[in-house]
C-alpha cells in the first residue's frame, strides 16, 4: 500500500520552481504536439520510447527520469483514448504552459532530515528540509502548485509496509449517514459524529455556485469581467472543498484512533454502492444525497484502519429496514424499527 505526504515549500522558492514548471510544461506540450503532428501526417502513433529518445536529444535542463515521467503521463492519458468507443472520442490535445514537476526514485535522496531532488548531471539539485523524515523509502515525488495558497508544495509517495492483523476480535459496526457521517457502536458504547459543519459548507457552496452562475449569465463569454468572475468562483470553491476534505479527514482519523485505543479488531461498514441510482425524494433531498461523500469516508477509513492492522468488512444494507434485528425475519414492506416490532407482535 502506498501513501502520500504533502510538504508546503517556502515562498522564496516560487521563482525557481516556476521556471522549472515552465520547462516541464514545454516538455509535456512538445509531447502532445509531436504525437499529434506525426499522426496527422503519417497516420501512425509514435511509441513511448521514440518520444523519450527525441526529447532526450533536445537537452532540457531537467533530469532524464523527469522527462520520461512527463512523457509517461501523456501516454497514460492516451490509453484512455484507445479504450473509448464512439465517433466523438479524441486523443489528449491540450498543452500546458506550466506543469507539475515529477521525480522518479533514482532522482530522489533523503538524508539527515533533508530531501535532495536531482535536476541532472552538472546542475545544482533542489534541497528541501523535511518536517519529519519518512521511515519508508520515497518512491516518487512531485512538485505542484497550490492555487488557493499561491505556493508550491511537494508530494512524496512512500510504500507502507503491510501491518500484521491485530489479534483483537472486538467488532464495531458503522452506519454512514448524510447528517451524521459516522454512527458507530460495539454493542455497549455508541458514538455519533456530527456532520452538520460539512453540510453547512456544502449548502453555502451551492448558494455560491448559484450566485456566480447568475452573474456569469449576464457577461459576454471570455470577456474581461467573465474571466474575473470565473477565477474568483474557482478560488472560493477550491477553498470550500478543502474545508470539506479537512473535516472528513479529522472525523475518520479520530475514529481510527478510537478503534486502536479500544482494541477493535474488525470494523463493519454498510456498502451503499448504487444508492443514488433510483432515488427521487424531491430536488432538495436529491441534491443532498448526490453530494453525500460516503465513498470518500469509506476510502479514508480503509487506509487509516489498515495502519493499525484493523480489518474492514463491507456488508450490503439492502432490506435492512424490512428485517427484524431480533429474529432476522423479513417484513413484506419496509418500515421503521418500531413499525417492525408491532408487525412481528401481530404475527
Amino acid at each position: 500500500m502506498y501513501r502520500t505526504i504533502r510538504i508546503n515549500l517556502p515562498k522564496e522558492y516560487n521563482q525557481l520552481l516556476m521556471t522549472l514548471a515552465l520547462i516541464a510544461g514545454r516538455i509535456y506540450s512538445k509531447t502532445v504536439s509531436l504525437i499529434r503532428k506525426v499522426h496527422k501526417k503519417k497516420r501512425v502513433w509514435l511509441s513511448i520510447g521514440a518520444v523519450q529518445k527525441y526529447l532526450r536529444l533536445r537537452n532540457y535542463p531537467l533530469h532524464s527520469q523527469t522527462m520520461q515521467a512527463l512523457v509517461e503521463q501523456y501516454f497514460d492519458n492516451l490509453k484512455s483514448f484507445f479504450g473509448q468507443s464512439g465517433d466523438k472520442k479524441r486523443p489528449p490535445y491540450r498543452t500546458s504552459k506550466y506543469h507539475s514537476i515529477p521525480f522518479k526514485q533514482s532522482a530522489i535522496k533523503v538524508k539527515d532530515g533533508k530531501i535532495r531532488l536531482s535536476l541532472g548531471k552538472g546542475r545544482e539539485p533542489l534541497i528541501f528540509n523535511l518536517p519529519k523524515e519518512p521511515k519508508q523509502k520515497v518512491r516518487y515525488a512531485e512538485i505542484c502548485w497550490d492555487r488557493t495558497q499561491r505556493i508550491y508544495y511537494l508530494v512524496l509517495t512512500v510504500r507502507q509496509d503491510a501491518v500484521k492483523a491485530t489479534r483483537f476480535t472486538k467488532v464495531v459496526s458503522i452506519d454512514l449517514g448524510e447528517i451524521h457521517p459516522i454512527t458507530t457502536t460495539d454493542g455497549k458504547v455508541t458514538i455519533i459524529y456530527n456532520g452538520r459543519l460539512i453540510r453547512a459548507i456544502k449548502q453555502y457552496r451551492e448558494k455560491l455556485k448559484a450566485k456566480f452562475s447568475n452573474m456569469l449569465s449576464r457577461c459576454k463569454k471570455y470577456s474581461k469581467r467573465w474571466w474575473k468572475l470565473t477565477k474568483s468562483k474557482n478560488r472560493q470553491l477550491r477553498k470550500l472543498n478543502a474545508q470539506i476534505k479537512d473535516a472528513i479527514h479529522k472525523i475518520t482519523r479520530h475514529f481510527a484512533n478510537w478503534c486502536k485505543k479500544n482494541r477493535v479488531g474488525v470494523v463493519v461498514i454498510g456498502n451503499l454502492t448504487g444508492i443514488r441510482k433510483s432515488i427521487d425524494y424531491g430536488s432538495k433531498t436529491n441534491q443532498k444525497l448526490h453530494q453525500w461523500t460516503f465513498a470518500e469516508i469509506t476510502r479514508q477509513l480503509r487506509y487509516k484502519l489498515a495502519e493499525f492492522g484493523i480489518a474492514v468488512d463491507e456488508l450490503s444494507e439492502k432490506d435492512t429496514t424490512k428485517t427484524c434485528p431480533s429474529c432476522s425475519l423479513r417484513s413484506p414492506t419496509p418500515g421503521a424499527s418500531l413499525g417492525l416490532r408491532n408487525y412481528w407482535q401481530k404475527e
